[in-house]
């Protein structure tokens, strides 16, 4: 015989529902069925709380079923790269999170365009902004933002930062935060791609830290480190689905 939806919640299957469901990315009403021995009314039933509570929407594009609605970052984040496959990887991996905003442009086109609170240097152990998009970073805003960087780390980490944590300064003459995360010691091939996941995840920790409400973000691991973009996509997007999946 099918429960009713208030003989559900007495037996503490909802709470326990919408436990579950902040691991898992969509919901539909063959899920629940599968995974909690519900009818398909019940299962019905179940999906149309879950709509009501908010807990779940309809993405209008994805054939998955209903996404899980993720706990609110209150964090704006754009992900900056010019390569293209980098570009086309984010957007396939990132689809079903529409809060992280792909910019296909070069970061100085990007700062002069956006206002962001927090940007974020994939550099190296030792802080030197020298190349490639920390190169852009300095230039944009001038050298005194890689001797903070190289200052911070003397104090905080004895002169070298370890791999994929973040440290953060305001960058002089400016209200925004640089949160460096670096991926390598030294300029050198990225041989455990598990670093970008570790890199995404501590770059949001550090901002959720900061309570900054914008972020860019780069491919970390995508230039020197030479991680195959499909690869760097998705160790990004499970860095930021841990995250949001431990919120609330």
């Amino acid at each position: 015989m099918d429960k009713s939806l208030d003989s559900l919640k007495a037996a503490g299957l909802l709470d326990v529902i919408e436990e579950w469901i902040k691991e898992e990315r969509f919901v539909n009403e063959k899920t629940l069925q599968e995974s909690f021995w519900l009818s398909e009314k019940e299962a019905s039933l179940v999906l149309t709380y879950l709509i009501k509570r908010k807990l779940v929407e309809d993405t209008m594009t994805s054939n998955k079923g209903y996404r899980v609605v993720s706990f609110d970052l209150g964090l704006q984040i754009y992900l900056l790269d010019i390569d293209k496959e980098i570009i086309e990887a984010w957007k396939k991996e990132f689809e079903d999170y529409p809060e992280v905003e792909i910019v296909h442009e070069d970061f100085k086109r990007f700062m002069d365009t956006h206002d962001v609170e927090a940007v974020v240097s994939p550099a190296n152990a030792y802080g030197s902004l020298s190349g490639g998009y920390d190169l852009a970073i300095r230039d944009y805003f001038g050298v005194e933002v890689e001797r903070e960087i190289q200052k911070l780390i003397r104090q905080e980490c004895y002169g070298e930062q370890p791999v994929a944590t973040s440290l953060s300064i305001t960058i002089p003459g400016t209200n925004k935060k640089l949160i460096h995360t670096p991926t390598m010691q030294t300029p050198s091939l990225i041989k455990d791609p598990f670093i970008v996941y570790q890199a995404m995840r501590v770059t949001l920790m550090e901002a959720i830290r900061l309570k900054v409400k914008s972020i860019v973000i780069p491919a970390f691991g995508g230039a020197t480190g030479r991680v195959a973009p499909k690869k760097l996509a998705e160790l990004m997007r499970k860095g930021y689905e841990q995250i949001i999946s431990h919120l609330g």
